[in-house]
Order: structure tokens, then sequence, then C-alpha cells
């Protein structure tokens, strides 16, 4: 509080008294998600009862639109034509990639597994199964959505065919001469072979 006396020339006195306070500098607080996925971006927001906003981004709005990770930062002023400043940093999180694994082919009367992945946080695939795996035992397009701990979804699919049975043939000379021999071919392709005589 000030006080002040004055006298004029012909010694009259007079006083007045002012009170001032000193307001410290703002300090604002920038709301808003600071994490967000691939795509969505973010709405941070300053608070109210400024009267100036500007934003590194150029804005001058109390709320701003952001869609890229890095360093935002805001400058305010209130009525009392004090200012203050304050930042924070965004952090964009890449929308999963799904690979389902598994088999892609089965054989009659057989199945496959396909697996969206470990890590995710929910799992939706086309035939409303909800677990990591699923069992498949009839041909068709399969796809999966997923959702990971950032809240990011993703998705994948994958086709599923059904192997017919399999027809070898076996060809070579039906007959041989006596302590001759001859020689059988049930054809290339096959992963195992298992013949009447043991090999």
């Amino acid at each position: 509080t000030y006080r002040v006396t004055v006298t004029d020339n012909n010694g009259c006195t007079g006083q007045a008294t002012f009170t001032a306070s000193e307001i410290p500098s703002l300090s604002p607080v920038i709301t808003g998600a600071l994490e967000f996925c691939e795509g969505s971006g973010t709405t941070l927001d300053a608070g109210a009862g400024y009267i100036n906003y500007t934003w590194s981004t150029g804005e001058t709005s109390q709320t701003i639109q952001v869609n890229t990770a890095g360093n935002v930062g805001v400058l305010v002023v209130d009525s009392d034509g004090c200012s203050g400043s304050t930042n924070i940093t965004t952090i964009e999180h890449l929308n999963p990639v799904v690979t389902i694994g598994g088999s892609t082919t089965y054989c009659i009367g057989g199945s496959t597994v396909l697996d969206a992945g470990s890590g995710y946080t929910s799992y939706t695939w086309s035939n409303s199964a909800t677990a990591q795996t699923i069992t498949i035992s009839t041909p068709g397009l399969y796809s999966v959505d997923v959702i990971d701990t950032y809240g990011c979804a993703g998705s994948g699919s994958v086709s599923v065919d059904e192997s017919t049975s399999l027809h070898p043939v076996i060809t070579g000379n039906t007959s041989y001469c006596e302590n001759g021999s001859t020689t059988l071919n049930a054809g290339s392709g096959f992963a195992t072979y298992l013949w009447s005589d043991g090999s």
C-alpha cells in the first residue's frame, strides 16, 4: 500500500493511498490426450479464462487439433496483460499390422489353426470368435480386427483352402524276369511315402 502527502504553494496539504498487488506469472495447463493412434490425432485445450492464445502451431484458439507427434507449446495472456506459457510432447502410436499365422490349407475332413499373434488386448474374428487363435474346418476368407495396449486398431485377413484327397499313381513295369526286379514310382511332390513292404 502506498501513501502520498502533497502540499501546495499556500501550505495546504492532502493525502491519498493506493494499494497495488503483484499477479504471479500465468501457469497454463494443456489438457487432452497426449498419446494417440495413427490417423486419429488429439484435441489439446489450453484452458479458459485468457483473452489471447498463441500456439506454436500458429493457431490462436483455446483448443487445437493435433495430428502429428512432437512438441506443442502455447502462450496465454489474461485481461491484466499478464502472460505465461507451457509446452507438452505428443506421441503418435502406429496402428498394428496383423500377419495371420498358420497353415492356409488343410486336408478334407481336417482343420487348421489360424493365429493373429500375441500382445493385443482384444481380437474379433470374422466368424465372431474372440480368441487369439481359431480352428478352421471350412474353406473361405477369414479376417481379424485387433486392438493393442494403446487402443490402436489393426486388421488382417487370409484365405483358407481345403486340399483334395491325394491320388498317387504308381508307374513302372508290371512284370519282370525271374531273379530280376522292377522299379515302382509313386510320383514326386509328396512329403512322405509309405509302401506296403515298409519302405
